[in-house]
């Protein structure tokens, strides 16, 4: 199973929420704990086309920042632009089957349903796909302290902090938006919890 942390879970929804007009994909890091697959962290990456070179580069930088923080790379995520447009992403899902070559699990793909992006939302908005015998099965995921993590996300929706959100994708176009990994966004949601 994989459980989502409520930094991971905000992070999403609030990618998702920034760029209502794109889609968006983002790399999860977590840990392997047993069985379970623990998702701490969302890095935002890209709204809009799917762009190889950036990504590439983006998986770089994780790489090293990986190393340092004890976490790894455990999946992707990603929310389709139109609202009732619940199709999977094929082609970012490619990039999954390439983490799988280089761990010892099934990395996740999580799918933000655009239908239950709410400000008072009662359930997740979130489904999981593992790739087994080279297909995409849905896996059962669930958000860690599910009340409080969407009560947090409310409140982090409510303070308008998606403005303060930083993709990569943004970071090439202007480098001055320099924190991608979002540590001060990251600060802000634990001071909400």
């Amino acid at each position: 199973m994989a459980k989502i942390g409520t930094i991971a879970y905000t992070k999403m929804v609030l990618h998702a929420l920034k760029y209502p007009q794109y889609t968006v994909r983002g790399i999860l890091l977590g840990k392997k704990v047993g069985d379970d697959l623990r998702v701490l962290d969302a890095i935002p990456a890209l709204h809009g086309g799917l762009l190889a070179p950036p990504l590439e580069i983006l998986l770089i930088h994780l790489d090293s920042f990986c190393s340092e923080s004890q976490l790894q790379i455990v999946g992707i995520y990603f929310c389709n632009e139109r609202r009732d447009d619940n199709s999977f992403d094929d082609q970012f899902a490619k990039v999954a089957e390439k983490l799988q070559s280089n761990t010892s699990f099934s990395p996740i793909v999580l799918q933000i349903d655009n239908s239950k992006l709410s400000l008072n939302a009662d359930s997740s908005c979130l489904h999981g796909f593992t790739y087994e015998n080279k297909s995409w099965k849905s896996k059962s995921c669930e958000v860690e302290r599910s009340e409080e993590t969407l009560a947090t996300t409310s409140l982090a929706i409510q303070s308008k902090l998606y403005r303060e959100l930083i993709d990569f994708e943004a970071h090439l176009d202007d480098p001055n938006l320099a924190d991608f990994f979002n540590s001060e966004l990251n600060s802000k949601i634990e001071q909400l919890l």
